[in-house]
């Protein structure tokens, strides 16, 4: 009686746990099926050019220097704070949040120049 008893405990636990499982599951690939209105922006910034994400209309990401590198300045041009702003809302597409940039990244877009050690 007592190894029914047990059993019926690990049956019950294991399919509860499966279940959450499952939800957990359901709700990320719900997340990554939502479609979300992406729009980039850039101006004119103290120290060059930065650039703005809004995420269904509200600004999510407010940029007026380049990120992840040490020097805190603006990008030279309008059209590199451009690139960058939609090499990031793509990684916000891909669902990779948050949508860090590194000093690689950034070098191979072009828009930034990694010093030699």
């Amino acid at each position: 009686m007592k190894q029914y008893i047990l059993v019926l405990l690990l049956s019950s636990f294991f399919l509860t746990s499966m279940s959450q499982e499952s939800e957990v599951v359901e709700a990320i690939e719900y997340k990554m099926v939502v479609k979300l209105d992406i729009r980039t922006e850039t101006f004119k910034a103290d120290t060059g050019w930065g650039y703005n994400i809004f995420l269904d209309g509200q600004q999510y990401i407010h940029q007026d220097i380049i990120p992840s590198v040490p020097e805190h300045y603006g990008f030279k041009s309008e059209e590199d704070a451009a690139k960058t702003a939609q090499f990031v809302a793509n990684k916000i597409r891909r669902n990779i949040i948050p949508p860090s940039v590194t000093p690689q990244e950034l070098d191979s877009l072009g828009v930034y120049e990694m010093k030699e050690k």
